[in-house]
């Protein structure tokens, strides 16, 4: 047996008869093809750009739960084939896949946000199938870090967390909000509605607060947290419209505190039909202005929106006009920042698709105020899949990425990172992992006089772990050793 296959499963709509499908196992880029009898791997870039046009669906490992294991095995010709697991004919091997069908063992969400020359990193791990969450802090531009806190899991609540269903951070004046979707037993994937931590005294102590949504029939997840003018912003989805009939479709909401989370308003529906799975990013203006980068729905392009200070949502436009349509759920949101250009401000976005003539990463810019943009302008190849943006002091933009590497043969991820001065023009890209592990969802922050990029990479046992760089320039690349919070016994 060369490995087992874990969160896997095609969701039932996808399987047809000769048709083509990616999926990642341990964060590696597999074709699968031939009714699911057969599996390649793709060994060349051009390979991958033709697996990409084939993709029916992509199916993101961390975000399903397995229905049924599979497991890889080598036939006498050396050819790789699925089979039941139930074919199995040695307990210890089906103790094993037992093992391995539940979620990624190590760290399974990040989060990452800064305030007053801090930063605090929120981790989310799994340690023998036990989910925990830690929070550290730096305040010397991630040089060093405080001793790891464990964030209390209330025991009746429980946590549902990946990456790219992360449990999220904000420092909200004197407070520290974390906020995640709880596990409910028996649910669709666990899901369950939030739950909401505070602490008033920089992680030492914590107590459970009411969450900002109002209703709690059902789950809530891919949220968003910003703290701008000294209001709290949330935004998330859930399925509260018992009317909702569009498939991987949920509702996108949003609430807002004026007592660091303590208390929230009632409950806003932004927009009532978007795409089901795709994390939220909301950033706020000088203006007090709320802008929130969500994925729609019919097509499944990219939109933003804004919330105007006075708590009145407006759409505001289509972020790359793809018009991608997709039934399923891509689990990829997008990245957004605020760059101040004189009087005037631009947004620019990184947005991903994979429409089949179009895949890949995607910056775009504009000059007014979100209602229109420019020409998408593409990052990385067409395997770039997950992205983040964010301005240093100097104004420069950065752009992080993952996507298959070119120089490893076997589906292996990894990130990457370019910057501009305007967006117009970007440098070429530079690799910031290393071979031997595949690594994915990076984040990146702007700290001091430079930037820190954090990502999750899984290593060929498919443990996951974090890994940290930090630049002061893209001269001088300088490798910051992970905090204590990326390790497990």
């Amino acid at each position: 047996m060369r490995n087992i296959v874990s969160h896997s499963t095609v969701p039932w709509p996808a399987r047809r008869q000769g048709a083509f499908y990616t999926f990642f196992v341990n964060n590696r880029v597999y074709l699968w093809k031939n009714n699911m009898t057969s599996l390649g791997i793709s060994t060349s870039r051009k390979s991958f750009f033709n697996l990409f046009s084939l993709t029916v669906a992509t199916i993101f490992i961390n975000n399903f739960p397995v229905h049924a294991e599979e497991k890889i095995s080598d036939n006498q010709e050396g050819k790789k084939t699925l089979e039941s697991l139930n074919l199995a004919t040695s307990k210890d091997q089906k103790k094993d896949a037992d093992k391995m069908s539940h979620k990624a063992e190590g760290v399974i969400s990040l989060d990452v946000t800064a305030s007053n020359n801090k930063i605090y990193l929120l981790l989310g791990k799994n340690i023998k199938g036990q989910t925990s969450l830690w929070l550290q802090i730096s305040n010397n531009n991630a040089a060093s870090w405080s001793r790891e806190t464990e964030i209390p899991i209330p025991t009746a609540s429980g946590a549902t967390i990946s990456r790219g269903s992360d449990a999220r951070i904000v420092k909200a004046g004197k407070s520290i909000i974390v906020l995640w979707m709880s596990h409910v037993e028996g649910a669709r994937f666990g899901s369950g509605p939030m739950v909401a931590m505070r602490s008033l005294d920089e992680g030492k102590s914590w107590e459970q607060v009411q969450g900002p949504a109002d209703w709690m029939n059902g789950p809530h997840g891919f949220f968003s947290l910003t703290y701008s003018r000294n209001i709290l912003h949330a935004t998330w989805l859930d399925k509260r419209d018992p009317q909702l009939s569009t498939p991987g479709s949920q509702g996108l909401r949003y609430a807002y505190s004026q007592d660091e989370g303590k208390t929230w308003s009632s409950n806003m529906t932004l927009d009532d039909v978007v795409c089901a799975c795709c994390w939220t990013k909301s950033l706020g203006d000088k203006n007090g202005n709320l802008y929130v980068l969500y994925r729609d729905k019919q097509p499944s392009d990219m939109a933003i929106g804004v919330v105007s200070s006075k708590h009145t949502w407006s759409r505001l436009s289509t972020v790359g006009k793809f018009d991608w349509e997709f039934s399923g759920c891509p689990h990829i949101g997008g990245g957004l920042v605020i760059k101040q250009n004189g009087s005037k401000e631009e947004l620019h976005a990184i947005i991903g698709t994979r429409k089949q003539e179009a895949a890949g990463i995607y910056h775009l810019m504009s000059q007014d105020s979100g209602k229109y943009w420019s020409a998408p302008m593409q990052l990385g190849d067409s395997s770039a899949t997950h992205g983040d943006i964010t301005i240093d002091q100097t104004g420069k933009i950065y752009a992080v990425w993952d996507m298959v590497d070119p120089e490893t043969k076997d589906g292996s991820m990894a990130i990457f990172l370019s910057h501009s001065n305007n967006g117009r023009k970007w440098q070429s890209q530079i690799k910031l992992s290393y071979k031997g592990s595949s690594a994915s969802h990076p984040r990146i922050i702007a700290q001091g006089a430079g930037v820190v990029v954090l990502w999750t990479e899984k290593d060929n046992h498919g443990v996951s772990a974090l890994n940290l760089f930090k630049f002061n320039d893209l001269k001088e690349r300088l490798r910051s050793i992970p905090p204590a919070a990326a390790t497990f016994q």
